[in-house]
């Protein structure tokens, strides 16, 4: 049988003491009010005011802090984490996962792990499932409400790409690093989520949590991340020490690039910045307008935007988007031959940061539910910017069209169902976004355009930095319209034609 820490024989003493102080399996009540200050006290300056009425509410949260080294020559990027999990579930927990979404077969790059300890003391753990998990023991077990501080050394090998949709990778002279690092698996309070996404989906699925990272690069590369730049060191050697703020956030993300410009605007008390390549300045300038646009339409329509900084970056992935908290990626080819798909691409990702970043849910078993309201949001921009008959145009053109095909093909599936009952990335985007748009066009036209909003401003109020189900939507839709909304929901969620 593997230990947690080392033979209890030697060490049972120790363990004794250590539980007292950060301990594998600690009180958090007790540990955390032994802190002179509040753990989140550092992220204030990323949150708006208002946020921080709900602080109690965010202690049990997972935090990460982070150090990291990128060695451009190597292409590599190495480091240290500390986490500290706390068991939210009603389980006695005999492991913790952890994900490792680059060593995803479709990502193409290795995430590697050289040591796991917790107080000072080795942790056995394994890998498993085809790399893409870490699994650390507990013996003994995590109980419900307690804690246990994890320090995890990894290093990541960057692929180098010449073109193409780069997710991962420094490609055209960008480095794009999402989810560099170890990150915890989702617990639903039943199991541990270890899905493998198709490479046409989205793979991430995390729960919010708090990041302070320090990331030592060459001082010529201009660095974006989620969160906040909160200070900056350069050194002697050529290279400069930045420090980063973020949460509650799903994921950490980095993305460099000495090539990267930035342009800023101050919209409704959040910062909205625009990176972009030094060639691209023109688009750059009309990403930075356009997001800043769409926040002020989501904020007046779904509830205001929680952080005071919002990137939109440039990045090597062709002519699509890419959404993580407070950062949207947008392609390389959308500010060049695919700019006319610009303005939309900007505004998708931008819902993102309510459906996904604020209220998330499952992007495994039910890609609809981000995808579709995301997509939706498209047409309330548009409706509320040029007007309904321009709405009704995309809606047609965008959305029932692709339908249309689906079902003329025999391609329409059920929405309920898991990713992987997509066969391919076309009827994925047919069904997720383009039906699950219709759904919420639907459900809009049959309560009322005021119910409808105040249906979404109550699912964020409800469940924002939690995950959401399905089930949890229907209820808030229910619950604010007053209306069974069982036969909308047989017609476009649970059936097909």
């Amino acid at each position: 049988m593997r230990k947690w820490l080392r033979p209890a024989w030697i060490i049972a003493i120790a363990i004794c003491v250590a539980m007292m102080f950060s301990g594998c399996a600690s009180e958090p009540e007790l540990e955390l009010a032994e802190e002179p200050t509040s753990y989140l006290d550092v992220y204030r300056p990323l949150l708006q005011e208002w946020m921080l009425e709900s602080e109690a509410d965010w202690s049990a949260l997972p935090r990460y802090d982070i150090s990291v080294e990128l060695d451009v020559a190597a292409l590599k990027l190495a480091g240290t984490e500390t986490v500290r999990f706390t068991n939210r579930s009603e389980l006695s927990l005999q492991e913790i996962c952890f994900r490792l979404y680059p060593n995803v077969l479709w990502m193409g790059t290795p995430l590697t792990v050289s040591s796991v300890t917790s107080s000072g003391f080795a942790v056995d753990h394994e890998i498993a499932d085809a790399g893409t998990v870490l699994e650390i023991d507990c013996d003994p077990p995590v109980e419900p409400g307690q804690f246990v501080d994890l320090e995890i050394d990894f290093a990541l090998d960057i692929p180098e790409v010449s073109s193409g949709w780069v997710l991962l990778g420094h490609s055209q002279n960008i480095f794009s690093l999402p989810d560099f690092y170890p990150i915890l698996a989702v617990h639903d309070g039943s199991q541990w989520h270890r899905d493998i996404a198709p490479a046409f989906a989205d793979a991430g699925f995390a729960d919010s949590a708090f990041y302070h990272v320090s990331l030592l690069a060459p001082s010529d590369q201009v660095v974006v991340s989620t969160g906040m730049t909160i200070s900056q060191t350069k050194q002697s050697d050529g290279m400069t020490e930045t420090e980063f703020i973020a949460g509650p956030i799903r994921e950490f993300v980095i993305l460099a690039s000495p090539d990267y410009e930035v342009q800023s605007v101050k919209v409704m008390g959040t910062v909205v910045q625009s990176y972009y390549l030094s060639e691209d300045r023109t688009a750059g300038e009309s990403a930075l307008y356009r997001a800043a646009s769409a926040l002020e339409v989501y904020s007046d329509l779904y509830g205001p935007y929680p952080y005071t900084v919002m990137n939109v970056t440039e990045a090597p992935l062709q002519f699509k988007g890419m959404e993580f908290s407070t950062l949207n990626l947008l392609g390389i080819d959308l500010y060049r031959a695919h700019r006319k798909d610009l303005r939309y691409l900007t505004v998708h990702e931008v819902a993102h940061q309510w459906w996904y970043s604020q209220v998330g849910s499952d992007p495994f078993n039910a890609p609809w539910l981000d995808e579709g309201l995301a997509e939706y949001s498209g047409y309330v921009y548009y409706w509320k910017t040029y007007g309904r008959e321009r709405a009704d145009l995309l809606r047609e053109q965008r959305w029932e069209s692709a339908l249309e095909y689906s079902r003329a093909t025999d391609s329409d599936v059920v929405l309920a169902n898991p990713v992987t009952s997509y066969s391919n990335p076309k009827t994925y985007e047919a069904m997720a976004y383009a039906k699950g748009a219709l759904f919420f066009d639907t459900l809009r036209r049959a309560v009322g355009d005021d119910t409808y909003f105040a249906i979404l401003q109550e699912y964020v109020r409800r469940y924002r930095f939690q995950n959401a189900l399905p089930e949890d939507f229907f209820s808030v839709a229910r619950d604010v319209s007053g209306r069974d909304l069982t036969p909308l929901i047989n017609e476009w969620i649970l059936s097909a034609e």
